[in-house]
């Protein structure tokens, strides 16, 4: 299947200008070429694009998916683990997560796929499946730091070489983590945070309707941007600083990957 149409042609998405964008591929692979996934392309695609992301080729032997264009999510990392879980319980045969910046060139979709699967992502995620267990799904470089708060990694002792001479332990990536289930923290990380820069208004409105609230007058703050702007970072600063004065913070979500359903 060509990358056009693994794209499809419902919507075609035009880009104006080049520009790098933060993109994690996910790719299948059977067993030594074994043409497993004939027949299973629709299962594992509409698996994939539950999750938000596409097909940008699908063989007998392999699929590469992408997560990030031509539209990006928070937590586009934690989409593709998810949506590979799901594919390797149906049977394929293994799957490896990679994320990085790649540049975008000016064209459609179908020229953007071609793009993608010619670049240093995707020589990587093949790299990364060379020596994956069968069944297994592993992750290594950004997309590992990016999946450690959410689910349960094993290290493999085995590495990747990245660009620039650099190389990236692989680790095996299990099921959804159970550790920080209830946290008051949305962002789940584990890492250091830097100082937050350029939010204060942001955090004095929401601090002002806090002692309004706490004066008996309630309110409802909506923190509105685009996708990696800040806002799960803004609610960290405040739930950090509430819960430094003793406050208890509840946190009530709804499951972004279930949209179609009671879910």
């Amino acid at each position: 299947e060509s990358p056009l149409q693994a794209l499809g042609s419902s919507s075609v998405v035009q880009a104006s200008r080049p520009e790098r964008r933060q993109i994690t591929l996910l790719r299948f692979e059977s067993s030594a070429g074994t043409p497993v996934f004939d027949g299973a392309s629709a299962s594992i695609r509409a698996a994939v694009e539950r999750f938000g992301g596409h097909v940008l080729e699908a063989t007998q032997a392999s699929v590469t998916t992408c997560f990030g264009f031509p539209i990006d999510y928070e937590h586009d990392a934690e989409r593709a683990a998810h949506a590979a879980l799901e594919v390797l319980g149906m049977g394929a045969a293994r799957a490896g997560i990679v994320t990085g910046l790649e540049e975008i060139g000016a064209g459609d979709e179908a020229g953007a796929a071609r793009a993608l699967l010619r670049g240093q992502l995707s020589s990587q995620a093949k790299q990364l499946l060379r020596s994956a267990p069968e069944g297994v799904l592993v992750a290594a470089g950004v997309s590992r730091q990016l999946l450690e708060a959410s689910f349960v990694l094993t290290n493999t002792g085995q590495t990747i070489d990245l660009e620039a001479g650099l190389s990236a332990t692989v680790a095996r990536v299990q099921q959804e983590s159970q550790e920080d289930s209830g946290s008051a923290d949305p962002l789940r990380l584990k890492v250091s945070l830097p100082g937050l820069v350029g939010r204060e208004a942001e955090l004095a409105l929401i601090e002002r309707a806090w002692q309004q609230a706490m004066a008996g007058h309630g309110q409802v703050v909506q923190l509105c941007a685009e996708t990696g702007l800040g806002k799960s970072r803004v609610l960290h600063e405040f739930y950090r600083h509430s819960e430094a004065d003793g406050v208890q913070v509840t946190v009530s979500r709804c499951s972004a990957y279930y949209h179609n359903s009671v879910l």
